[in-house]
């Protein structure tokens, strides 16, 4: 199994998650990226997949983990008279799927290997 992006590697793009939180969603990472262009990523990793990831293991972590750790769906005070109510929202399945391909797409849509054969696998996109 390749990973595309090491901690150092990740700290270096700016990454701003600790190394406990990257490694909860870096193979993760890997296997959804892996997924959609069907392991044509092996040998050497080009930066925009590094970036890639970068931002893709953020967003996975925000969406699934910081998210469902907070997952206060409404909440409500009152006192003495004044009443404060809080709602959030945390995205369905469906909604974090969109912007996860959303995402693979802004990186690697026109990218191709170096045998020109196109990077994702246009199989894999709904």
């Amino acid at each position: 199994m390749t990973i595309y992006l090491t901690y150092p590697e990740y700290t270096e793009l700016g990454g701003v998650l600790d190394l406990s939180a990257f490694n909860k969603t870096n193979v993760r990472a890997y296997k959804i990226i892996d997924g959609y262009t069907d392991g044509r990523i092996s040998d050497e990793i080009p930066e925009e997949a590094k970036h890639l990831c970068r931002d893709l293991i953020e967003y996975l972590y925000r969406e699934t983990i910081e998210n469902h750790a907070s997952n206060i769906k409404s909440q409500s005070q009152s006192m003495g008279g004044v009443s404060e109510s809080i709602s959030y929202e945390v995205k369905n399945t469906e909604e974090i799927n969109r912007d996860v391909e959303g995402i693979i797409l802004d990186y690697l849509g026109g990218m191709f290997t170096q045998s020109g054969v196109p990077v994702l696998y246009w199989g894999a996109l709904r």
